[in-house]
């Protein structure tokens, strides 16, 4: 059986880090944590859309860049953020700092391409 998770919680699946957002009965919502070298070709292709005036309305480009200490520099990316709540996970001790944890609100906040489940649940 999982242990319990909590907003901004680090564990992994399938070798691959993700940041907990939250859950309702059926889903669990979450942050993919980019390896370094694809967070930096995210942010690289998401500047050359800004300098060319491309739109950027959170559809495509929805993350956001991480402060705390282990994931420096690396992004938290919130395209696909839905997983079967049934999903077998290893948690670790990790979690993101606070700075983090208020960023990723934004993101889900301000961004449209944020399911309306996700933003729902965060506005209760």
């Amino acid at each position: 059986m999982n242990s319990p998770l909590v907003f901004g919680d680090i564990f992994i699946l399938n070798e691959q880090e993700f940041i907990f957002l939250g859950k309702t009965s059926d889903i669990l919502y979450v942050a993919r944590i980019l390896d370094l070298e694809t967070s930096k070709e995210v942010e690289r292709t998401f500047l050359k859309k800004i300098v060319r005036n491309k739109r950027t309305d959170g559809t495509l480009f929805c993350f956001t860049k991480l402060e705390t200490n282990n994931l420096k520099g690396r992004v938290a990316s919130l395209t696909q953020p839905i997983m079967s709540a049934g999903i077998q996970y290893k948690k670790t001790n990790l979690r993101i700092s606070e700075k983090d944890k208020n960023n990723l609100a934004d993101e889900i906040f301000n961004s449209r391409g944020v399911p309306l489940g996700l933003k729902e649940l965060f506005s209760s």
